[in-house]
């Protein structure tokens, strides 16, 4: 059987709903709009784009190559890396927007720690970490 399956992505209505969400959180608080997995096959690359004109600032992805992807592709705000990183190799890629503190890592137990400090050893500089907390709902 054929797959006949089409998604249409309306980038008007992703302009909307993402100026409600950032008018409710306020000025105080920024946005962060989760694209792991290519936008959940989306595309991340123009979604990131569509949302980073309307002022977007920082974009969630699974992996350093993920975060790697919208890097090159010119996205200049923040690239968070959701899954814990375990080695140094997975992070070679992207040391420049690492440095920078572009593209920001998440430490999700205390064995990540020697990783962590070897990558922030190599930047000759700090690493930007996001902690990850359990906070009852058990996704890991």
């Amino acid at each position: 059987m054929r797959d006949t399956s089409l998604i249409e992505i309306d980038l008007a209505a992703l302009d909307r709903n993402y100026r409600r969400i950032d008018h409710l959180v306020g000025r105080d608080c920024r946005i962060c709009a989760v694209l792991k997995a290519d936008a959940y096959g989306l595309g991340a690359i123009p979604i990131a784009k569509r949302l980073e004109r309307g002022g977007c600032g920082m974009f969630a992805l699974s992996n350093p190559s993920e975060a790697e992807e919208l890097w090159r592709a010119g996205i200049a705000s923040d690239l968070l890396v959701l899954r814990p990183v375990r080695v140094i190799q997975d992070v070679e890629a992207v040391v420049e927007p690492l440095s920078k503190g572009q593209i920001q890592l998440t430490l999700h137990d205390t064995a990540q720690l020697p990783i962590l400090e070897k990558i922030a050893i190599r930047l000759e500089g700090p690493l930007r970490v996001h902690l990850d907390l359990d906070t009852g709902m058990s996704r890991g």
